[in-house]
């Protein structure tokens, strides 16, 4: 199997596999997607998307859902004001396989998201998008800092996602054209209770 796998193939072959004999690791906490990614023929790679049609989400029930890094974002956020459907989030979350798994790494279920399935969901997300967008404009030309920004429907939001650099033990700050927006870097997320309403 290559990357021109389909949202819907993947489907299929999640349903069939037997993920109890499966050892997750507890450090690494990309170590399940990464696993999932290897199961489905995958190649890690930084492409926008996984998969030929959409995107491979495994999360953890109860849990917000990490969807994008905001640092490859902020250009088209900030200067050229791209739609949703157009943007990098909206490109990820546009057509969705969600993995889940209970905090034990008990497998949970999988299930599609897309407009066709729920237009509702779909036009919350994009409504959630354009707010935390004008959020991050505002106070980028007022020359302040970010914080956790929920959308108006408490789907999506932005909040801190960030490791310390190995060298010198601390973050690397989150700027954007010679101003610090954060300290840390952040990013978009789903909401956890979006996680819990997917099955």
């Amino acid at each position: 199997m290559d990357s021109k796998l389909t949202v819907k193939n993947a489907l299929d072959i999640i349903k069939r596999i037997n993920f109890e004999n499966l050892i997750f690791s507890k450090i690494n906490k990309g170590s399940r997607g990464q696993l999932v990614e290897k199961l489905l023929g995958l190649p890690n790679s930084s492409k926008l998307i996984d998969l030929e049609d959409g995107e491979l989400k495994t999360f953890t029930k109860g849990e917000s859902i990490p969807v994008t890094q905001i640092n490859h974002c902020l250009s088209e956020i900030i200067y050229e004001s791209i739609s949703y459907e157009n943007s990098k989030v909206g490109q990820k979350l546009n057509q969705v396989l969600f993995i889940g798994f209970s905090r034990d790494n008990c497998f949970l279920g999988c299930n599609i998201i897309n407009k066709n399935i729920d237009l509702n969901i779909y036009m919350k997300i994009s409504e959630d998008y354009e707010f935390i967008c004008n959020k991050i404009r505002e106070v980028y030309y007022k020359k302040e800092q970010l914080n956790t920004i929920n959308g108006p429907n408490s789907i999506l939001q932005i909040r801190t996602k960030a490791s310390k650099n190995k060298n010198t033990n601390e973050y690397t700050p989150l700027m954007f054209n010679g101003h610090k927006l954060k300290n840390k870097y952040m990013a978009f997320y789903l909401h956890p209770s979006f996680g819990k309403n997917i099955f």
